[in-house]
């Protein structure tokens, strides 16, 4: 008898469980999940990070010439298969970052969402939702760079083009003096 009631109590908790379980995921709010990818090879970068609603960018950074390009897939009933390149941005970030002239950039980069401030602008263009960060470890510095995304062009299927725009830039390394020097010392690709 105490096996059986030992059984049927065991039921009754599980099945309160499972009735309670899918009550509350009923009831509790749905969080969609973003994932973006960035992957590297030897001198060459990509990652992906939202543009607006369901619209994300690729981005590409060539190691060697500092150019970055942005892309932004979109639906156009003009391009075969509905689908291709709405938009595309471009910046090279050689200059974003001080290299001294001897030494080779070696950059790393990722993107993350950023809340930027996309009221009162009076226009059509706002920042993505992503910010993409490059970082290069030789100078010390990285830098925020947005696309700017204009939703009626991206609706209307008009293929845009547009410079992609630098946010700031910031040290990633602690500059410390040599003991004893009285000078700032240079970050170094070291550490």
């Amino acid at each position: 008898m105490t096996w059986n009631f030992r059984k049927q109590n065991a039921l009754l908790w599980l099945g309160l469980g499972l009735l309670g379980g899918l009550l509350v995921s009923g009831v509790w709010p749905s969080v969609p999940l973003h994932a973006v990818a960035t992957d590297k090879i030897e001198t060459f970068s990509m990652a992906s990070g939202p543009v607006e609603g369901d619209y994300e960018a690729v981005y590409f950074l060539d190691h060697l010439t500092g150019d970055l390009h942005a892309f932004v897939i979109g639906r156009s009933a003009a391009l075969k298969g509905g689908f291709g390149v709405i938009e595309h941005c471009y910046r090279n970030v050689m200059a974003d970052f001080k290299t001294e002239e001897e030494k080779t950039p070696k950059f790393i980069m990722c993107t993350a969402l950023a809340d930027l401030n996309r009221a009162g602008r009076g226009s059509n263009v706002l920042p993505s939702r992503a910010v993409l960060y490059i970082a290069d470890v030789v100078s010390g510095t990285a830098s925020a760079y947005a696309v700017p995304y204009n939703s009626t062009q991206h609706v209307s299927g008009q293929y845009s083009e547009s410079a992609i725009v630098p946010i700031c830039s910031f040290p990633i390394r602690k500059v410390v003096a040599p003991a004893g020097s009285g000078k700032k010392a240079k970050p170094s690709a070291e550490g």
